[in-house]
């Protein structure tokens, strides 16, 4: 999956060490500010309309769960 299709899936938002952990090479994640995503703190990468309580979660060091995406998605 084309990472900035993975972001956008997970959130919008995440830690570059999530990133890795899924695949993604540095040159990869060096990549996503072409495309788009912006990088509102070192390590930590979020796409325009990302779920804004995981983003300040994760930019705050807080962890946000694996199922939480698609918890908010639930009707």
């Amino acid at each position: 999956m084309d990472i900035f299709e993975y972001l956008k899936s997970n959130g919008g938002v995440a830690r570059a060490a999530h990133l890795f952990d899924a695949g993604y090479s540095r040159r990869d994640i060096r990549r996503l500010a072409e495309r788009g995503a912006a990088q509102p703190r070192r390590g930590v990468y979020a796409v325009q309309g990302c779920d804004e309580i995981l983003a300040a979660a994760i930019q705050h060091n807080g962890f946000g769960d694996i199922g939480y995406p698609a918890a908010r998605r639930s009707p």
